[in-house]
């Protein structure tokens, strides 16, 4: 009983990471932006419900970011 304990207060400290599927579908939304070359780290935190704080580093594709720019 007492490991459970432990282990549950660990995640509790720690913060709890959203799933692994929920993951995977926000990096493949930020993914469709062309201005998006690749993901480099990504980080999150399960608040409450339906409720997270989200961290991405990303690299950005140049070629579409000056487009863009110039285009407004």
């Amino acid at each position: 009983m007492a490991i459970i304990l432990i282990m549950e207060n660990k995640s509790y400290l720690l913060g709890r990471g959203i799933d692994e599927e929920l993951k995977e579908d926000i990096i493949e939304t930020i993914k469709t932006d062309n201005l998006i070359e690749k993901i480099i780290d990504f980080k999150s935190e399960v608040i409450d419900i339906d409720c997270y704080i989200i961290k991405v580093e990303a690299e950005f594709n140049g070629s579409s970011l000056m487009r863009e720019i110039n285009h407004n």
